[in-house]
């Protein structure tokens, strides 16, 4: 008969025996097993180690791996058809009906915490930025709707989650369509043909594809997603391309690498993970919600550098292909895990929600898994059911976006870059969370430790505590707080002693950072090593081996609850009688920031060091607080070791100079002291000039203060002097911040 002609009846009888083989598998993991493509590389003595009368080595099977991000422009129907999925574009706004989320204290925490993030130099890449960005978001929307949906406490929330498929698809027949030199008709040749790299050694025109996404962030529960459409649906069966589609001129293309839609061949093992593996035994099987970042997609459409309208459709058009591709590869491996395969096709049908977005532009889908059985395609078998997925147009989640110069946003308090003139308002800034003019501006630092007179070093002091000074005043200048709190251990010694070396102590702590005005507001709380706390825990610097030789239980007991630190009960009192808004601490010489959710909703901000000789990266916390906000930002001081690095290159140019110039020295004229005023603070620095005079003699000048106006150009800087000499171009090394501009 015709299948018999046609190989039809041999296909589905091997179909049909394979999923009877299949059900007889007592577990999930042996039935994923037997139906894996994979097949291992031969080793290089398989290769080599073989006899001329041996036939040759049959090349193994490689699956055709999906690129974390699409690597051609047009992808969306050609990742349709790899996953038999019918793309929807429309707003999702009737699947989340009658959903009223508390969007209020939401927006308040996602702000704070973006401008944790953006302004963080902790990231390696601007991918695990966006990352950390979506994974603050769905963590804040946990921690908004908890406390009210009890069912919230059970979900599993994981990150960096590796989620993993495989599957094969058919309908590539045309792999092996021939056209002869000179002749328009075309061929099909499967005889006297090597086989298609990832198909079937049978020639069957299934190619193996696998794709190893990254999800940022991952929420899991034990029960499913209610299903948009039911698998007898009319939905759940319509095609997956319009009438108008041309399929086999317009979809289908071979992925080969260099060609159209440049896919890679991948020969490590294949797996099915949804976030987990089947033999883990995971209890929250069922993926409810994923995240993930397009920001490796912007670096692809700068590369295909296409005109700024077309970029925009190009990014949207890749957004929703890898939306397909990402939730197909969730449903896939997870139906897998639950003991369905393509053999074995799944009777109920699996959701999941997803999330895509660059940082600045978010892609909200939602996807339904109909079928798996798009392995096969032969006469005799029917399956019309297609895969679904609803994806909506991209929104921002910014007012406004600013893109191609340098922007910091300091508690919405907008600074621009120098080539902007770095003029810094106190309060001006486009976006509708930018602070007010009455919000209360304050620094809050910690453990400056400052050394005493028993143990402290002069050259400690002149090195460090004197940066730690000019550090204080520049940005007391820049920054203009109304106040400053210091959290504790202000002396590094706090040992015992009388009132005139109290004030002495006092009187050094107020020469750094004393206010005589006023201005700002100094506030100092005391900590352990300024009352001697600490030494009254730790009485004895060294103890012998032998006082520990005994079994003590009570040793590793550091922090005694109602002895060296607040109990349990007494935290939650203070927090139910206070109701803090944000709570500020230090001692740990880290920094660090938890959310608390009860008995009251804040942040507890713990303050790095401000002290060089705590770490080579003091920090403080600036923070801006309102009736309706407590807006936080970290700010960093320079690395000690770039400044010494640019001390010791100054100090190298000056003496090269002065080397230079011995043999002139009595042309020289003396040092012209250059008084600039009324400058702006961000330019406070020394400045080390070689200046050339039109006549034969040098002069040379040591620039110490401020400047207002700074002109460069070419790498050089441009002074006017008004002591009746001419304009003279001047090279200088600047010292900015504690990195070289």
């Amino acid at each position: 008969n015709s299948g018999d002609a046609s190989g039809a009846n041999a296909r589905l009888f091997d179909y049909y025996n394979t999923a009877k083989l299949v059900n007889q598998l007592p577990t999930v993991k042996e039935k994923i097993d037997f139906v894996n493509p994979y097949e291992r590389p031969w080793t290089r003595s398989e290769k080599t180690w073989r006899r001329a009368w041996h036939p040759s080595l049959m090349g193994t099977r490689k699956a055709w791996a999906i690129p974390l991000v699409p690597a051609y422009f047009d992808t969306v129907k050609y990742y349709q058809y790899l996953t038999k999925t019918r793309l929807v574009e429309s707003s999702l706004d009737s699947y989340y009906s009658g959903l009223v989320p508390p969007t209020t204290s939401y927006e308040k925490a996602v702000q704070e915490t973006l401008r944790s993030l953006l302004a963080s130099a902790r990231f390696e890449s601007e991918d695990h930025r966006v990352s950390a960005i979506l994974a603050s978001l769905v963590d804040e929307a946990v921690l908004s709707v908890a406390h009210n949906v009890p069912r919230l406490a059970d979900f599993r929330v994981a990150y960096d989650v590796q989620s993993e498929c495989f599957w094969i698809r058919s309908g590539f027949m045309f792999l092996y369509d021939v056209k002869e030199i000179g002749s328009d008709k075309v061929v099909r040749k499967v005889r006297n043909i090597s086989k298609y790299l990832g198909d079937d050694r049978r020639k069957l025109g299934e190619l193996a594809f696998v794709s190893r996404d990254r999800l940022a962030v991952q929420l899991r529960t034990r029960e499913p997603l209610a299903p948009l459409y039911s698998l007898e649906s009319d939905e759940a069966c319509r095609p997956i391309f319009s009438e108008d589609v041309d399929v086999d001129d317009d979809v289908l293309f071979a992925p080969k690498v260099g060609l159209v839609m440049s896919l890679w061949p991948d020969e490590n093992p294949l797996w099915q993970c949804p976030g987990y593996f089947v033999e883990s035994e995971e209890t929250h099987s069922y993926g409810t919600f994923g995240a993930k970042s397009l920001s490796l997609l912007d670096d692809r459409c700068r590369q295909w550098d296409a005109p700024p309208e077309e970029s925009a459709e190009m990014w949207e058009d890749c957004a929703k292909a890898q939306a397909v591709a990402s939730l197909f590869t969730t449903l896939c491996a997870q139906a897998h895990t639950h003991g369905f395969t393509q053999y074995t096709d799944i009777t109920r049908p699996f959701n999941s929600q997803l999330m895509l977005s660059n940082g600045i532009d978010f892609v909200f889908a939602v996807g339904q898994l109909n079928t798996l059985a798009i392995n096969i395609e032969c006469d005799g078998f029917d399956n019309p059911k297609t895969n679904i997925c609803h994806v909506e147009s991209p929104v921002r989640l910014y007012d406004a976006y600013r893109e191609g110069s340098w922007i910091v946003v300091i508690f919405g308090c907008k600074v621009s870059d120098a080539a902007e003139g770095m003029n810094l308002d106190k309060c001006s800034n486009e976006f509708s969370f930018s602070c007010g003019s009455n919000d209360l501006r304050i620094f809050l630092i910690s453990d400056t430790h400052l050394l005493g007179e028993r143990n402290g070093h002069w050259l400690d002091k002149l090195r460090r505590e004197w940066q730690m000074y000019r550090s204080y005043r520049s940005a007391v200048d820049v920054l203009l707080p109304d106040a400053v709190f210091f959290l504790g251990d202000l002396m590094d010694e706090g040992q015992w002693g009388d009132l005139n070396t109290f004030n002495r102590y006092a009187d050094r702590f107020d020469s750094l950072f004393g206010s005589s005005d006023n201005k700002p507001e100094v506030h100092v709380l005391a900590g352990n090593h300024d009352l001697g706390f600490h030494y009254a825990i730790n009485d004895d610097d060294c103890l012998r081996d032998k006082d520990f030789d005994h079994d003590d239980p009570t040793r590793n007991d550091l922090y005694r609850p109602t002895w060296e630190a607040l109990s349990q009960e007494s935290t939650q009192l203070l927090l139910r009688k206070l109701e803090p808004r944000a709570v500020f601490n230090g001692h740990t010489h880290r920094g660090c920031k938890k959310r608390w959710a009860r008995p009251v909703d804040f942040w507890e901000y713990t303050v790095n060091s401000f002290s060089w000789r705590n770490g080579d990266r003091p920090t403080f916390l600036l923070a801006s607080v309102s009736d309706k906000h407590v807006l936080v930002n970290v700010c960093h001081l320079p690395n000690e070791s770039t400044v010494l690095l640019l001390y010791s290159v100054v100090a190298i140019i000056v003496e090269f100079d002065t080397d230079l110039h011995q043999g002139r020295a009595s042309s020289l004229k003396p040092v012209l002291p250059l008084e600039i005023p009324s400058s702006p603070p961000f330019l406070q620095f020394f400045i080390a000039v070689l200046a050339g005079s039109q006549e034969s003699s040098d002069i040379v000048l040591l620039l110490k203060g401020d400047v207002e106006e700074l002109n460069l150009a070419e790498g050089r800087a441009i002074v006017r002097l008004s002591s009746g000499q001419t304009d003279r171009r001047v090279v200088c090394a600047i010292l900015f911040d504690g990195s070289p501009q």
